[in-house]
């Protein structure tokens, strides 16, 4: 086993474990992630502690740069109900033959809206990951809103 230092620029903390890549697994799946509506990205750093024969650390020690996704938790539906996704043309406009989609890059942006509650998961097949810029997937939740409660009520009505 190796000794590793992970550090995201604010925290730091020391493993020991099999590859970077287990120390990398060892710090996603103990870290204390803050929920939010959107999905977000965390950037942090795996190095290597290597020590010369004096016992101090050699500097430029192999590193390797991780990013991860974490992802929301979709909020609470009413009256204990599991969501149940939908593409209402009425409600979310698009084509008729793809509700709620639009283009985003070399992407896609899908829009729907729960039968239950109202309220809303964006999913963006082209996300910009703010930090790199790369792209990768997202999801975000948005709140009911009085379109989309007035088309639950007419939907709970038929």
């Amino acid at each position: 086993m190796k000794n590793y230092r992970v550090s995201d620029g604010v925290a730091v903390e020391y493993y020991k474990a099999e590859s970077m890549d287990a120390a990398a697994k060892i710090w996603i799946d103990t870290g204390d992630w803050h929920e939010a509506s959107a999905t977000y990205w965390v950037e942090f750093m795996v190095t290597e502690i290597v020590l010369d024969e004096d016992g101090d650390e050699i500097k430029d020690a192999p590193s390797c740069p991780y990013c991860i996704a974490v992802d929301p938790t979709a909020p609470e539906c009413v009256d204990g109900e599991a969501h149940e996704w939908c593409s209402p043309h009425e409600l979310l406009g698009g084509l008729r033959d793809d509700p709620g989609v639009r283009g985003n890059d070399g992407g896609l942006i899908a829009k729907e809206v729960c039968r239950h509650c109202g309220c809303y998961r964006v999913s963006d097949t082209w996300a910009t990951i703010p930090q790199s810029g790369a792209t990768a997937c997202s999801t975000e939740y948005l709140p009911a809103d009085e379109e989309s409660l007035a088309w639950v009520s007419k939907q709970a009505a038929e």
